[in-house]
């Protein structure tokens, strides 16, 4: 029996469809090859959360890191086309995978780069925003105010 960490994404989405279909705890666990236990545990983290979590490499959490979903589906994108695109034009296949993985990597990258660096440029232009807010109600109606200066002259 594999441990709850050993299960593969598919093997915690089958425990999950297998459940919503109302097929018995034992069942699922022979099913899969896991623990009753196991079969318990994700079930239930998914009826908490709405999901058991997508790990890319086992590591990144794609749901819950920020840009991660957009810059793997853009990656994915840039790989078919950059191997695609190879391919037609060389007809080589094992040239056609590393141009492919090549477009992969650069695509997901540069989408990565982009939307932290967009997502930093709003986070600073909200702080600004905020700011000014703050510095309106502070110094509305008093001799500090620079809309009645400007009215005054």
């Amino acid at each position: 029996m594999g441990k709850r960490k050993d299960l593969s994404e598919f093997d915690k989405g089958q425990i999950v469809m297998a459940r919503r279909l109302d097929q018995n705890i034992s069942k699922t666990a022979a099913l899969v090859g896991c623990s009753r236990s196991a079969v318990v545990s994700i079930y239930q983290k998914w009826s908490k959360e709405g999901t058991v979590g997508v790990k890319l490499l086992g590591i990144l959490d794609v749901g819950k890191t920020p840009c991660a979903r957009e810059a793997v589906l853009h990656g994915a994108g840039g790989s078919a086309v950059a191997g695609l695109v190879h391919f037609l034009a060389t007809s080589r296949v094992k040239r056609s995978f590393h141009a492919g993985m090549a477009g992969f990597m650069l695509t997901t990258l540069a989408s990565w780069f982009y939307c932290r660096y967009d997502n930093a440029r709003l986070r600073l232009q909200q702080r600004m925003i905020q700011e000014g807010i703050k510095n309106k109600v502070i110094y509305e109606g008093t001799t500090r105010d620079p809309t009645r200066q400007a009215r005054d002259q």
